[in-house]
């Protein structure tokens, strides 16, 4: 699943304009999309803009209200994505063709939703970790692994709260990341031939320079994971520094859902990462998963130099 074009018209934060998605040397969606711009421009606004079209479609949790979308002194907005579909997602959901198109109205006074195409909302509403299901993932600009790994959200580990928290920016999404690396860690996380800890220690390394995974040691009643540094200094997830926790974060969510032919958005993935490596830390998280359009909000001008194949889309 990936989008060809997107249509905005009276969207807050957004110009009245068409966001062609498409890469110019392949004419199919480009698999890495990068939106810069200055602050205020619109970036993290055209995020929201497919997201808010994702779920007037096919919804994971509550819809929020129609004038959180609308730019003020207009009385209604407007997004219409164009979207491009596997031959296995077709398959799966029965559509008829490969591209499908939906459009999304937003106004105070309109209570129901524009019919759509019933396969496209099958495929937008489904969700499931299991990697052969696409889906769409959504990492805000202020993410955090939750310290100490305390939910926030007393649904969280649980499907149907997965589903409902996969597109907020509640941080309780990521509470349950160092109980995924113990449990890989001990091979609760193995898929057939490949080793659970095998595939994070990998993941992982790809994204952080500085630190390894080395298993878990028993803390009390729980199993805590350890990682060490090139000096052999050992830290626990509290212990990381803030770098090398978004690595974690980043790879995590990669692999605990699932994320293969799937739809990724990243606000500011320039987050805690140092200027010289925001271009290589990029590249390096569009080969987490297979198949993935990543479509990345950032002010970062290292990003663009580090990635000169991504399709440049300048806001402002």
């Amino acid at each position: 699943m990936k989008i060809k074009r997107l249509l905005t018209n009276g969207f807050r934060g957004l110009p009245d304009r068409a966001f062609d998605f498409t890469s110019p040397r392949t004419g199919a969606p480009a698999d890495l999309v990068v939106v810069t711009g200055p602050s205020g421009s619109g970036k993290t606004s055209l995020l929201e803009a497919i997201v808010a079209a994702k779920e007037d479609v096919g919804p994971y949790g509550l819809k929020r209200s129609p004038s959180a979308f609308i730019r003020p002194g207009d009385a209604a907005a407007k997004v219409r994505v164009d979207w491009v579909l596997t031959q296995e997602e077709r398959a799966r959901v029965g559509a008829t063709g490969s591209e499908l198109s939906s459009e999304s109205i937003f106004a105070p006074n309109l209570f129901s939703s524009i019919d759509h195409d019933p396969s496209l909302v099958a495929l937008l509403g489904e969700y499931d970790v299991d990697p052969g299901v696409s889906k769409v993932e959504y990492f805000h600009a202020s993410r955090r692994i939750p310290r100490g790994g305390a939910p926030s959200m007393a649904t969280i580990g649980i499907p149907e709260g997965e589903r409902l928290a996969r597109l907020t920016r509640d941080d309780a999404k990521y509470a349950l990341v160092p109980q995924y690396v113990a449990e890989a860690s001990l091979g609760l996380h193995d898929q057939g031939s490949k080793r659970g800890a095998e595939r994070l220690a990998d993941a992982f390394a790809k994204l952080c320079r500085t630190r390894t995974l080395a298993g878990v040691e028993q803390a009390g009643r729980a199993l805590v994971p350890r990682f060490v540094d090139a000096r052999g200094g050992v830290v626990g997830p509290d212990e990381l520094s803030d770098s090398e926790r978004q690595a974690l974060l980043f790879v995590v969510t990669f692999l605990r859902s699932g994320i293969e032919g799937s739809l990724v958005l990243v606000d500011t993935p320039e987050l805690h990462i140092p200027e010289p490596e925001v271009g290589a830390f990029v590249a390096a998280l569009a080969r987490l998963g297979l198949d993935n359009q990543l479509i990345i909000a950032t002010g970062s001008p290292g990003l663009v130099a580090g990635n000169p194949e991504a399709l440049v889309l300048p806001m402002g």
